[in-house]
């Protein structure tokens, strides 16, 4: 089997500070597009291959399969400073990832989903002595 894959993305992200920088706000997007060909090949059962299974080959009768599909991720975060020392952060993301066309699963042949997944995480950061001294929970 022969494939080819083409994925083209596109991202934005931004990154802001306010009141003194105690407030630190990030935004970020990526949106991902897929292009992926299959091509699978034929038993050649002439010539020396006559009256034998043949040989499998690549030619104008090979069948191909083409696959077109796009997922995006999305991320939020902000961290609080309410102390010099002293950070509060929280983040959250969600994706949907590019699928695998050249995996098949199931009696049908198809195409497994594509993964995805949510993400929420919180958290508090400490760092004493000019940032010798870091601790961070999450």
């Amino acid at each position: 089997t022969k494939s080819r894959r083409t994925v083209e993305s596109q991202m934005f992200a931004v990154q802001s500070a306010f009141w003194q920088r105690r407030i630190v706000t990030t935004l970020g997007y990526r949106r991902d597009q897929l292009e992926q060909s299959r091509t699978t090949p034929v038993r050649y059962t002439a010539g020396i291959w006559a009256g034998t299974d043949g040989i499998q080959v690549f030619d104008t009768a090979s069948p191909t399969s083409s696959y077109r599909f796009s997922g995006s991720t999305t991320t939020a975060g902000i961290v609080v400073h309410p102390l010099s020392w002293l950070s509060v952060f929280a983040n959250r993301s969600r994706n949907l990832g590019l699928p695998d066309f050249s995996q098949r699963v199931g009696a049908d042949g198809g195409v497994p989903p594509a993964p995805q997944g949510n993400g929420f995480d919180t958290g508090v950061m400490v760092a004493l002595r000019n940032d010798r001294i870091v601790a961070r929970v999450s």
